[in-house]
């Protein structure tokens, strides 16, 4: 069954401004982050929630926020292991505070991702964790979606990658009526692509999208086909914006 997810991440919060490590911090959006969601929905860049099968967030306040702010107040499922990474002992802090600690050095030059911030994550343990909640929102859209062609057994623990280099879609070149929106973390939009499409060669940081904007990935049953960049176009002024990932999103 071929079916599409749109993966937004919320707006602009006090994190994102004053470039805060923050995951499991609850914070709420800005006035910034406010207006801009509702700019960008005059742009009219989202897809219909009315004809989704599935909308949900992660549950933390700046998602419920985001998806209030472009949808409305729109019934939703919650998807906990769409949680952002969970910084623990230094989660609302920023590099200058944390840089010389010990158990940062650690976590910064860990090339096997197994390293456990104190009372946070590894990169290996959220991988896992995002990868199942993933699942999770293709199983529930395939239950929603009423339709015959959706995949017979027990779903996978995890979806299966992309296998083409370049698997960027232009918007509208492929319909597809079954869909989900789902409003997240940039964190786990990173990892979720980085993990769907390991062929890009793009690092973490180039697949985190701005505030308010993300990807809508194609998927057949559960292998992932293709992706489009929501917005594509459209930049946003925030702390950690590259030129070089800017270049790539205006492309």
């Amino acid at each position: 069954m071929e079916s599409k997810i749109y993966f937004i991440r919320h707006g602009i919060t006090e994190g994102n401004l004053n470039k805060w490590f923050y995951g499991r911090l609850d914070l709420p959006l800005t006035d910034k982050g406010k207006e801009l969601l509702q700019d960008l929905a005059k742009k009219n860049i989202y897809p219909d929630s009315e004809k989704a099968v599935l909308v949900g967030t992660s549950g933390m306040i700046r998602t419920e926020e985001t998806l209030e702010i472009i949808y409305g107040k729109v019934p939703h499922e919650i998807f906990p292991k769409l949680r952002e990474f969970n910084f623990g002992i230094f989660d609302g802090k920023t590099l200058p505070e944390v840089g010389d600690k010990e158990y940062f050095i650690n976590y910064i030059n860990d090339e096997t991702g197994d390293f456990v911030i104190p009372e946070g994550d590894s990169n290996n343990r959220f991988s896992r964790r995002v990868m199942r909640g993933m699942t999770e929102v293709l199983k529930c859209q395939f239950d929603r979606s009423g339709q015959m062609d959706a995949p017979d057994g027990d779903a996978p623990e995890y979806p299966e990658p992309c296998d083409q280099t370049n698997a960027e879609i232009e918007p509208g070149q492929k319909e597809t009526a079954v869909y989900s929106v789902i409003i997240c973390h940039g964190g786990v939009i990173s990892r979720v692509m980085r993990e769907l499409f390991p062929e890009s060669g793009i690092d973490r940081w180039g697949w985190i999208p701005d505030p308010g904007l993300g990807f809508c990935i194609h998927f057949d049953d559960y292998k992932a086909t293709g992706y489009e960049i929501i917005g594509k176009g459209i930049t946003v002024d925030v702390p950690h914006w590259t030129a070089e990932k800017e270049d790539r999103f205006k492309s």
